[in-house]
C-alpha cells in the first residue's frame, strides 16, 4: 500500500460503492475476468493470487471537482502510469474520490510497480490535471517537484518551453533572461532525473 496524507493506494477485491457521482467501464468480476484471460493468453497459467493487480486510489476531492475531470485524470494516469481506470465514484460524504485501478500491463503481463518516486509523480500529475490546491505536505518543495515530474513526462519541456517564449512579444533583454534561467533548469533537472533513472 501507498500513503500520505493526500493520497492512498491499496489493495482491492471488489467494485467501488455505487454513489451518486459514479463511472464505470465495467464491474470488478468483469475486469478481473479480463486480466485473468488475457494472462492466460500470454502466459499459459493464471495469474498468481498474491499478484494484486486491481487496486484502489483514494484521495480528497472538493465540491468543485466532477466525474468527468476524474475521468480525464484517469486517462492522464493511464498515459503515463499504464494503469487502467475502469471505475469512479465520489462520496460527497467523506469528501473523498475512489478510483479503481488494474495495474496489470498487458504486453509484459506483469503487475506495474508504483515505486516512491513515481507515487509522487502520480500525485504531481492528479493536482495539476484537476486543478487541486498544493497539499501542505508538498508546498515547501513543489517547484522541484513539479518541475521534475515535467521533465519526466517531457525530457524536452524547457526547450519547448524557450520556443513558446520566442513567439511572445517580448524584449530581447527579457527572452535572454528567460532563456538563461530555461538553460540553467534544464541542466539542473536534468542532472536529477539522470540520478534518478539510476536509482530505479
Amino acid at each position: 500500500m501507498k500513503q500520505n496524507s493526500f493520497c492512498t493506494i491499496q489493495r482491492s477485491s471488489r467494485s467501488l460503492v455505487r454513489t451518486k457521482e459514479f463511472w464505470q467501464t465495467e464491474n470488478y468480476k468483469e475486469r478481473d475476468r479480463y486480466v485473468v484471460e488475457s494472462y492466460k493468453a500470454v502466459k499459459n497459467t493464471h495469474p498468481n493470487k498474491n499478484m494484486h493487480y486491481i487496486r484502489e486510489m483514494i484521495f480528497s476531492v472538493d465540491h468543485t471537482i466532477g466525474i468527468d475531470q476524474l475521468v480525464k485524470a484517469a486517462a492522464e494516469i493511464r498515459r503515463f502510469f499504464i494503469i487502467d481506470c475502469f471505475q469512479i465514484s465520489i462520496d460527497r460524504k467523506r469528501g473523498q474520490a475512489h478510483l479503481l485501478f488494474d495495474f496489470m500491463n498487458k504486453e509484459t503481463m506483469t503487475v506495474v510497480q508504483i515505486n516512491q518516486s513515481n507515487f509522487l509523480n502520480l500525485q504531481v500529475l492528479l493536482i495539476k490535471t484537476l486543478g487541486m490546491p498544493i497539499p501542505e505536505e508538498f508546498k515547501e518543495q513543489w517547484s522541484y517537484f513539479s518541475l521534475r515530474s515535467a521533465c519526466q513526462y517531457d525530457s524536452e519541456v524547457f526547450q519547448n518551453l524557450l520556443k513558446e517564449c520566442s513567439h511572445l512579444k517580448m524584449s530581447k533583454y527579457y527572452y535572454t533572461i528567460i532563456k538563461d534561467l530555461v538553460d540553467f533548469a534544464d541542466s539542473r533537472i536534468g542532472s536529477i532525473t539522470q540520478r534518478l533513472h539510476k536509482i530505479k
